[in-house]
């Protein structure tokens, strides 16, 4: 009965989402014409509405050239209208807010800083709403639904669900039947083992939470035998889910992995399926493009940069804005029979390229494979400091690190795999550490370059 009344009084809840559920629910059936005639009318609503009440958008748009008599977005037109960043709303931050409240109650939210100086914005009911519903339909997806128990580890802790003593929140806090863990209060090996305890305790049916706390859970108890609760799906997000991440996971719980991604202006914006295939962009709520450093549109299988637009944040939209992220195309039709385009993966920030000194860059993901099957390593972290140096630092998994000259013998096979994909002419150092802090927003930056790019002649 606890879980029927859970489920009962979360629905209720949300009940001004239901809309936009209902909405979700039946877009992701729609064949191929009727998805894109959506996609267009959606973009083209925007556009329209960010013009009649936006300033900053009403100076720039040019509606006869975007829209035609249906309200349907041209996208020639469309994407060549400028992208936006960050600067450009620090510097215009008035001109992007909507007069009166077209999105209803609106309230202001930060970015996490992951990438540079957090970024102030405000957000909306619409968008509020629009952002719950993706979060239920993709638990949908991994037989979740509303009223189920959530093992949720997750650092930033504005997230959780505010309590203010009113009977509605007690209520809201209850019906979402979630256990919050902070894994910044985790560090050592018998805090690790209370936090495996604690969580088999649970029985969740789902675990979720940050990719890199959720993948350290099960290494911990692969790495001391125990056996762990198999919940009906795990989702991770926030930070980037490799291939070998989601086989450990899947292997280690027995669950199906599901890889959601969002961030705190745009909100999610893709998760894959029950078929694995790609992350399922959320068309209804958002338009994506990847594009190359001049602007153009890449094809599938080409990496570049996410360009997003909200398009259900009313009150501050974001039309062709730059998040900072990096992606490709699938290219492919799910085999699920959705018509959301897929994501081969979110590769990373921006701030993850390193730059040779001739000027050329990569992106070095594959530097994640130095450390991944080293049970002994808990974190690792890799930062450009100037073109010629990259400084790798370490931390150790407490109590399991190898005997002095096992351990000499790690950091050399280390060393010289990095060597051989970041070449001998930069100087590597790398070094243990006792703790690798992470951003103000949770998430544990990997890789991070602190060097321009070098101007070519």
């Amino acid at each position: 009965m606890s879980t029927l009344m859970r489920r009962t009084l979360a629905l209720y809840l949300k009940r001004h989402g239901r809309a936009a559920l209902q909405d979700l629910r039946r877009s992701q059936w729609l064949d191929p014409e009727a998805h894109e005639l959506q996609r267009r009318q959606r973009v083209g609503r925007l556009l329209c509405r960010a013009s009649s009440h936006v300033p900053y958008f009403r100076q720039r748009l040019n509606l006869n050239e975007l829209v035609d008599a249906q309200g349907l977005v041209k996208w020639e037109a469309f994407r060549r209208l400028p992208i936006l960043d960050k600067d450009e709303i620090r510097a215009h931050w008035e001109e992007f807010q909507a007069e009166g409240n077209p999105g209803g109650a609106r309230y202001q939210n930060y970015s996490g800083g992951s990438s540079g100086e957090p970024l102030r914005f405000v957000q909306d009911a619409a968008y509020r709403c629009y952002n719950g519903a993706v979060k239920q339909l993709v638990d949908e997806w991994g037989g979740i639904h509303p009223g189920d128990r959530i093992y949720k580890v997750w650092g930033s802790m504005r997230d959780h669900s505010p309590v203010d003593g009113s009977l509605k929140s007690r209520l809201a806090s209850w019906a979402q039947n979630t256990h919050w863990v902070d894994p910044f209060t985790y560090f050592t090996q018998s805090e690790m083992e209370a936090l495996l305890a604690d969580y088999n305790h649970q029985k969740a049916d789902q675990l979720m939470g940050y990719t890199e706390f959720v993948l350290d859970i099960a290494k911990t108890a692969r790495a001391a035998g125990h056996a762990l609760h198999k919940p009906r799906s795990i989702m991770t997000t926030a930070t980037t889910l490799t291939d070998d991440m989601r086989t450990v996971l899947a292997t280690t719980f027995g669950a199906p992995v599901f890889n959601r991604y969002g961030s705190r202006e745009m909100g999610d914006m893709a998760c894959d399926c029950e078929a694995h295939e790609g992350l399922h962009v959320m068309t209804p709520s958002h338009h994506v493009e990847i594009l190359d450093d001049a602007g153009r549109t890449l094809p599938p299988g080409e990496r570049g940069y996410l360009v997003v637009t909200c398009l259900t944040n009313l009150s501050m939209p974001f039309i062709r804005y730059r998040i900072g992220d990096l992606a490709s195309w699938t290219g492919k039709p799910c085999r699920c029979g959705r018509p959301w385009p897929l994501l081969a993966g979110v590769d990373g920030r921006t701030a993850d390229f390193f730059y040779a000194a001739d000027g050329s860059k990569f992106y070095p993901g594959v530097i994640h494979a130095a450390f991944f099957y080293r049970d002994w390593i808990k974190r690792f972290q890799a930062v450009q400091e100037a073109l010629d140096h990259v400084v790798v630092s370490i931390l150790p998994r407490p109590g399991q690190e190898p005997e002095a000259a096992r351990l000499q013998e790690e950091l050399k096979e280390i060393r010289a795999s990095l060597e051989g994909m970041l070449g001998t002419e930069i100087r590597l150092d790398v070094v243990l550490v006792d703790d690798i802090p992470p951003s103000p927003s949770g998430k544990f930056a990997h890789l991070v370059s602190k060097v321009a790019p070098p101007t070519q002649e």
